[in-house]
């Protein structure tokens, strides 16, 4: 939700005529873009080796252990790809409100696939343990894709076609938040091992 206000509060900044999201295109993200990963999310199987890590105080907040800065970091992160984004598509797209749409969804997909573990790469897991997750990654892009290019939904949630460059750039941006935190991962995984080793 960060990196969404961020990306919207910039389109005026920027000088764009109009904001690059509808009420109804927020909402959807938020129930169906958002809601549907995060249900399968909660049926993760847990880490081979949960058990042998300390536990964590009842008292902790959700937001220990660096989550509260990840999600602020992230969001950053997610809304400078989409500004980005956003001043390129304008410039050069006749569609880039719903080029930034398209993109923002998308995207959300690919973080629920890379955040099923905070430890290992995505390469590293079983693809097929969490099925659910699998479903609703699917789901939520055929659903956005249907939103995209069934005339009767442009009309309703206020798309347009994205033409094959269009779409292609969007998947470009998209892919670029899940190459992000799967090299933190990596980045944290090195950076552990030389204070270990130090």
């Amino acid at each position: 939700n960060i990196g969404e206000v961020l990306t919207i509060a910039a389109a005026p900044i920027m000088g764009l005529p109009d904001v690059p999201l509808t009420p109804l295109q927020i909402l959807w993200m938020n129930l169906v873009t958002d809601g549907l990963p995060a249900l399968a999310l909660a049926v993760e199987p847990a880490e081979p080796d949960v058990m042998t890590r300390s536990p964590f105080s009842p008292r902790e907040s959700i937001f220990a252990r660096g989550l509260g800065s990840y999600m602020v970091r992230i969001g950053i992160v997610f809304a400078i790809f989409n500004i980005t984004l956003m001043a390129i598509a304008y410039g050069y797209f006749p569609h880039w409100k719903t080029m930034v749409f398209t993109t923002l969804c998308i995207a959300q997909m690919g973080h629920a696939l890379a955040v099923r573990s905070n430890k290992r790469i995505t390469l590293e897991l079983n693809p097929f343990s969490n099925p659910y997750l699998l479903l609703a990654v699917t789901v939520t892009t055929l659903l956005q894709l249907l939103l995209v290019y069934v005339p009767f939904l442009q009309d309703f949630f206020g798309t347009e076609p994205l033409t094959i460059m269009e779409f292609a750039v969007c998947l470009g941006f998209s892919t670029s938040l899940f190459v992000w935190v799967e090299l933190e991962k990596l980045f944290i995984r090195w950076y552990s091992k030389g204070k270990v080793q130090g």
